[in-house]
């Protein structure tokens, strides 16, 4: 006589998942969104030149290598699928959401492979929101963010806001970076890493840019916030361009920078045969070029 076969035990979970409906996992019990992780081919991954963070220091980025090295990667990357495209062979290829400090230092290390986190989600909205949870951005990178997202992503500051978990308040004080002077913003990237936001939110708020660099000045040799809120209504009264002209030259100069990514984007598209511009759009182009050519002319 055979052996009695002990009773077989069903797992519950097992039995929770099954009856549930098709977004749980039907073997972990866990949801169908649940983060999946897999080893890709670092060959099988572009990067995002806009993505949020722009500074990379060297010397940490060889110590975050030497970490990896030594103590492996202990948090994935974020990649989503790009629809349609494949490497070579049967090889899938992959846009870098999140991550570029760990994707260079796999390359530092002459890795073949990383570990990453598959998302379905937006990349622009996913990069933006994963560094700024990481307090991975500087106050220039998260301004050139989220001025990506209400330029070319057509996001209001209370939808950013609400997307990114900042207020409304906070989401307008970073954007208004965007009026800083190149040169101040250079100065910041370098040498002075260290300057207050307060100071930055302040100088931003000054319309021309030559007062700006002028109160700069100012800054570097040691004016405080307070300080300078009084040499901005003084500088505020000197003779110049009226308030609302120049009001209307940075409300112009921003809607530019959309306009010329768009054009990249246009002239890419009709680079690769996917659009063309028909007679009247080129007309159009052509009285807009005329009309900045006539404004370039009388500002030089």
């Amino acid at each position: 006589m055979p052996p009695k076969l002990p009773k077989k035990v069903v797992n519950p979970a097992f039995q929770t998942a099954a009856r549930a409906d098709t977004n749980v996992s039907h073997l972990f019990g866990t949801s169908s969104d649940f983060p999946q992780v897999v080893e890709i081919n670092l060959a099988d991954i572009d990067t995002r030149p806009e993505q949020p963070r722009r500074h990379f220091d060297g010397d940490a980025l060889r110590s975050l290598a030497e970490s990896i090295n030594k103590h492996g990667l202990q948090q994935p990357i974020l990649v989503s699928p790009q629809s349609g495209v494949a490497g070579q062979g049967t090889s899938r290829r992959y846009t870098l959401c999140a991550g570029e400090r760990r994707y260079r230092a796999h390359q530092l290390l002459g890795r073949d492979t990383i570990y990453a986190v598959i998302t379905k989600g937006d990349a622009d909205e996913i990069a933006l929101i994963e560094n700024l949870q990481r307090v991975d951005l500087d106050l220039f990178e998260k301004s050139d963010g989220f001025a990506r997202m209400t330029d070319f992503r057509g996001y209001t500051h209370e939808g950013l806001a609400e997307v990114v978990g900042y207020s409304r308040t906070e989401v307008t004080s970073i954007l208004s970076l965007q009026r800083l002077s190149p040169t101040i913003r250079k100065e910041c990237a370098t040498s002075h890493r260290e300057t207050s936001k307060s100071i930055l939110f302040e100088l931003a708020s000054v319309a021309d840019h030559a007062q700006q660099e002028e109160l700069w000045t100012k800054v570097k040799n040691g004016m405080k916030t307070t300080e300078l809120r009084s040499a901005k209504k003084a500088s505020a009264t000197s003779p110049g361009m009226s308030p609302p002209h120049q009001q209307s030259i940075l409300r112009m100069v921003s809607t530019s920078r959309r306009f010329v990514r768009e054009i990249e984007a246009v002239h890419a598209a009709v680079q690769a045969n996917d659009a063309a511009l028909d007679d009247a759009q080129r007309q159009e182009l052509q009285q807009a070029r005329d009309l900045i050519d006539r404004l370039l002319g009388s500002a030089s």
